[in-house]
């Protein structure tokens, strides 16, 4: 929730400045908008970012299942592909969290 901020241009009591006519900083009110903008986009980055956790999970889970059908399929060469995408997307995930890499299943 925003709170209500003045919209005057009048200084508050005590003030020596001169009001602003649209000075070099933003008024106060934008200033409030503006923060509540940057917490929802960071907001909207980390929902992303879960969002994409996630899906790489569901890949990974399901790689194995996948690779089988499309290898039943005939479709060997797309089962290749998807196991040397999932290959890369764990060296990916390991570099980037600085965890060991999982030894490689015969």
């Amino acid at each position: 929730m925003v709170a209500e901020l003045p919209t005057s241009p009048t200084p508050p009591p005590g003030d020596r400045r001169a009001p602003s006519s649209g000075g070099p900083g933003p008024p106060q009110a934008a200033t409030a908008e503006r923060i509540d903008v940057v917490a929802v986009a960071r907001d909207a980055v980390h929902v992303g970012v879960g969002l994409g956790i996630l899906a790489l999970q569901r890949f990974q889970a399901d790689r194995p299942d996948l690779e089988a059908k499309l290898t039943e399929l005939g479709l060997a060469p797309a089962a290749w592909a998807t196991r040397q995408f999932g290959e890369l997307l764990e060296r990916q995930v390991a570099a980037l969290v600085g965890a060991p890499r999982p030894s490689r299943r015969p």
